[in-house]
């Protein structure tokens, strides 16, 4: 046996999650702990900073009794999901425990995430050894998403629902899980509509004259209507509609256009999407990035950062992560193309004994 074939199944060589070497794989898990750790360490720091009052355990309470303003009234995953911890005796009912269970929960959100985004671009057919620049290039950006802002505990689900999606679809996995993750979605933030835009790319990315993938346009009609469904509920049932909003757009964009602030502004926002921006630029021209990839971005780019200018504080630039997470497999194209090209295959993750079967369509 090659020392780089790992275990054998059926006289196939089995991959743990992409590695031969299941060492590989739990030095990989090592990173991504000792990562998350230090960014809920920052997180933390950053957010009782900004939040000195705990204004953000006020916040949640208004969710889950049904009185929060409009946006967070409907953002209730997060918020009932640690009220329902404190329900049955897991979290202690005391305000500094509540605390202590979000941020928990955020480092469980960074480790997925993380992982996640080294399994996507892993199915768009980069080696795991080259994907793990994408979740290296988040961890160093992620600092900067975290401040200007207290309670938004919606905003790390958001991502890793992205990056989920886009793996799940990519390997055509259960429809079952694309419901599952629209869902979730659909509950912990509105912007998840944009999500059903990523079956529709992928089916546009098709070559022409390609058969009609019925899996796809399944999953375009699934997360649509259980979006729509899920939003329905939200407005016009529990909780129903908002009295108003946390802050209105003309609040909004008089923070936004102050004068003041424009230097902070300018330097927060440069530092966060500078090298996505240059790196992907230079993926796209270069031609190494994956033509599914660059659809997924066309047609969910501009939604996140149409919502982001339209309806954010610019100064919170964690409105933009799930961006980042969509240009990601550009972001890496600048440094190597994946192996294949538009034809890798789609079960990346599989079991395999060719080290090349990536390159064959």
């Amino acid at each position: 046996m090659s020392q780089h074939s790992g275990a054998q199944v059926g006289g196939r060589s089995r991959t743990w999650l992409g590695w031969s070497p299941a060492g590989a794989l739990v030095a990989e898990l090592t990173v991504y702990a000792v990562i998350s750790v230090l960014l809920i360490q920052e997180y933390s720091a950053a957010v009782n900073a900004f939040d000195r009052s705990a204004v953000r355990l006020q916040t949640h309470e208004q969710i889950v009794n049904g009185t929060a303003l409009d946006p967070y009234r409907f953002r209730v995953l997060l918020p009932v999901f640690t009220h329902a911890l404190q329900a049955v005796g897991l979290v202690p009912d005391d305000p500094a425990w509540l605390d202590r269970a979000y941020f928990l929960i955020f480092g469980a959100c960074f480790f997925a995430l993380l992982l996640s985004c080294r399994l996507m671009l892993t199915a768009y057919g980069w080696r795991p050894s080259v994907s793990l620049a994408g979740p290296l290039i988040l961890a160093a950006l992620l600092p900067v998403s975290f401040r200007y802002h207290d309670f938004q505990p919606w905003s790390w689900p958001e991502a890793l629902s992205v990056a989920l999606l886009v793996t799940v679809l990519l390997r055509r996995r259960s429809i079952a899980w694309v419901a599952v993750i629209v869902s979730l979605a659909s509950l912990n933030r509105e912007t998840a509509v944009v999500l059903c835009m990523v079956p529709i790319a992928l089916i546009v990315s098709q070559p022409r004259g390609a058969r009609r993938d019925r899996y796809l346009i399944t999953a375009a009609v699934v997360s649509t209507a259980i979006w729509l469904i899920t939003r329905m509920v939200l407005v016009l049932w529990a909780p129903g509609a908002a009295p108003g909003r946390v802050i209105e757009l003309e609040e909004l964009w008089r923070r936004n256009l102050n004068p003041e602030s424009v230097f902070q502004l300018g330097f927060t926002v440069l530092a966060f999407v500078a090298v996505p921006v240059i790196a992907s630029i230079i993926g796209v021209v270069s031609g190494r990035a994956p033509r599914r990839a660059i659809w997924v971005a066309l047609f969910t780019v501009p939604w996140f950062i149409g919502g982001y200018v339209v309806f954010a504080l610019w100064i919170e630039v964690r409105v933009l992560v799930p961006a980042l997470i969509v240009a990601l497999p550009l972001v890496v194209a600048a440094f190597e193309a994946p192996r294949g090209g538009r034809l890798y295959r789609p079960d990346a993750l599989g079991v395999s004994n060719d080290p090349e079967a990536l390159n064959q369509p």
